[in-house]
């Protein structure tokens, strides 16, 4: 049996079954038709992304699968290879990445890229956060005002 993920018409790659285990989206799909080759479309995705998608699922195709309540996964560092991947990535590929995982249930890759991007931007101004994912937005002080108020956590 054969799984491949597809990004566009005609990008597809093939994801090792020690991969795809870690994929809620398509172990439901197999659940669905059974013991035949399957072909799943992520429109989300460009090739590029899809790519690092199966690059990343195969480098972690032994972790321990995630358990039915995935909050219950431990906690892991990332690896030096998850660092050099996802740190190559500008933040609109990694939003895509995140969303995408999210998307398909595979928890394992969606902490992988939550844990990036924490450490990524952990003690930064929001200045920086807007250019790291190409967002500006003119903001007063009167909005800084307010946010602070509302979420003061996120300005300690």
């Amino acid at each position: 049996m054969r799984v491949e993920l597809m990004a566009g018409a005609d990008q597809r790659l093939e994801v090792p079954q020690a991969a795809w285990q870690h994929i809620a989206y398509v172990k439901g799909q197999l659940d669905d038709v059974g013991e035949q080759d399957i072909s799943l479309p992520l429109p989300m995705l460009d090739e590029k992304l899809l790519r690092i998608l199966v690059d990343l699922l195969t480098q972690h195709a032994n972790d321990e699968l995630v358990p039915d309540n995935w909050a219950d996964l431990p906690p892991r560092d990332l690896t030096n290879a998850d660092a050099d991947t996802l740190g190559a990535l500008g933040g609109k590929d990694l939003i895509a990445l995140a969303n995408a995982s999210s998307m398909m249930g595979c928890q394992l890759l969606l902490n992988c890229v939550a844990k990036w991007l924490a450490q990524e931007l952990y003690d930064k101004e929001m200045p920086a956060i807007q250019d790291y994912f190409g967002v500006h937005m003119e903001l007063t002080d009167e909005h800084y005002a307010h946010l602070r108020n509302v979420y003061p956590a996120a300005f300690e």
